[in-house]
């Protein structure tokens, strides 16, 4: 189980980190690298699951990896999820609903 926990892992840390990188070198389109970010976080998530699971279960020493970087990669996805719900969710932020324009 923690071997399969271990390439998720790794491969949520390539996506997390390659997603941006093709984007920003424009190999990618910019939604196409936000989506590989975002599976690279979701893959972080589903490795610190199963190998947290996996270590509870008797892995031991096997779990480190998957941990490490599962764990690395899902606390810096939820840090920016959680920063951003301070910002308005669209753009425009002057748009005021009390003038009335006599329509």
């Amino acid at each position: 189980m923690t071997r399969w926990a271990n390439r998720l892992a790794i491969a949520a840390v390539a996506l997390f980190v390659g997603g941006p990188l093709l984007a920003h070198v424009e190999a990618l389109p910019a939604m196409g690298g936000f989506m590989l970010f975002d599976l690279g976080g979701f893959l972080g998530l589903i490795a610190l699951v199963v190998d947290i699971v996996g270590a509870f279960r008797g892995a031991g020493a096997g779990a480190g990896v998957g941990l490490a970087a599962g764990g690395t990669v899902t606390a810096v996805f939820l840090a920016m999820a959680w920063s951003a719900a301070r910002f308005p969710a669209i753009n425009d932020t002057t748009f005021q609903d009390v003038i009335d324009h006599g329509f």
